[in-house]
């Protein structure tokens, strides 16, 4: 196979730069299978911010439209690090335009957003995934084949919690996500999509959510510091989700813990080349270290106790894109994945207003695409 695909980087934001950063380690990956990976251009509004990637990831041209850079004949992927809130407009005019697309969480701020995004999509027929990485780290696929091997028995109960202290001095909440009057502002809509990703890959659809979302720090409870979840899974599971971005010493914790009927495990965000498992009441919990008999070992040539950072993950998700592109097979998390988070999310912001639970279908199964894409 010799295919190359042409990247347009649209944002130079955090989510812009870190993707930039690992366009080369994607592009050394692909490489093994004939496909060339090579960003041609940056769109940012800010063209100064935009120069200043560009130059570092080496990418030979600039835009301060993003339309332009979309509707270049030499991009076929947009990579799309904008605010929320322009995800479903960029995502759709991508898709018309033929290309094929890496969206950053969420896939939109409203239901209805994603389900325009998601029909543009299918009417394309292009390729199009939801920047979800965390089920592209080592620890989250031990985990999930620990689970899937039955070590842990039926999952019954999971404990998630995701904190960072980015809105914890009211000084320094400034930007786009603390702004009360957006939509889908707050810690739930920021940091809850890995979580709610994560949990469906790993445990399953999550079919019913109880809420209570305030604001801990701030004044619009629109743009909420917290969240406290309660969850139902399709397979009988059940469990509690927490986010706060006012989290004083959380620069960014993510923890996931399941327990079942023969064991539990957990994953941490600061040790995602390991797990947590524990198989007896005797012993309590054990390191089980990832390495090169998982795929992500064998693809990153990781060696078990040496450190593993959310680059890596940023790199395989652009590496499973690219094949899936250039081979023509499905890829997860899509967009009908993207669309249940935000369902789930939406669900989340419901029933705190109602202080009821709200029920939810299964309507795209979380793992109809193996975990080995």
């Amino acid at each position: 196979m010799n295919r190359r695909l042409g990247v347009a980087l649209v944002g130079a934001g955090w989510a812009g730069r870190m993707h930039a950063a690992e366009y080369g380690r994607a592009a050394g990956l692909l490489a093994g299978h004939g496909i060339r990976l090579e960003p041609v251009v940056v769109a940012d509004s800010d063209i100064d911010r935009a120069e200043s990637v560009a130059r570092r990831a080496a990418i030979p041209a600039v835009e301060a439209d993003w339309r332009a850079a979309v509707n270049r004949d030499d991009v076929d992927l947009v990579d799309i690090c904008l605010p929320d809130e322009c995800h479903a407009e960029v995502a759709i005019a991508a898709a018309r335009a033929g290309k094929h697309i890496l969206c950053e969480k969420p896939l939109a701020q409203t239901v209805e957003q994603g389900e325009a995004a998601l029909a543009e999509i299918e009417r394309a027929g292009v390729t199009a995934m939801v920047g979800l990485q965390y089920r592209r780290t080592p620890a989250a696929e031990l985990l999930g084949q620990l689970i899937d091997d039955g070590r842990l028995g039926r999952p019954h109960t999971v404990r998630a919690y995701f904190a960072r202290d980015v809105g914890a001095d009211p000084a320094t909440r400034v930007g786009w996500r603390f702004d009360g009057a957006r939509a889908g502002s707050g810690s739930v809509h920021a940091l809850g999509p890995h979580v709610i990703d994560l949990l469906r890959y790993l445990v399953g659809e999550i079919t019913a959510v109880a809420a209570s979302v305030q604001s801990d720090v701030g004044t619009d409870a629109r743009a909420s510091d917290s969240a406290d979840v309660l969850l139902r899974f399709a397979g009988g599971a059940h469990g509690v989700l927490q986010t706060s971005w006012a989290a004083f010493g959380r620069k960014h914790h993510l923890e996931i813990e399941v327990l079942g009927g023969k064991g539990s495990a957990r994953l941490v965000s600061d040790r995602l080349g390991q797990v947590q498992l524990a198989e007896s009441t005797a012993t309590g919990f054990r390191t089980v270290y990832s390495g090169p008999d998982q795929r992500l070992g064998r693809l990153l040539n990781l060696v078990p106790g040496v450190a593993v950072g959310l680059d890596a993950a940023q790199a395989v998700q652009l590496y499973d894109l690219g094949r899936a592109i250039a081979e023509g097979h499905p890829v997860a998390p899509d967009f009908r994945d993207g669309l249940a988070v935000d369902r789930r999310l939406a669900a989340i912001e419901q029933s705190s207003a109602q202080r009821r639970w709200v029920e939810l279908t299964a309507d795209h199964p979380p793992l109809a695409i193996a975990r080995s894409t």
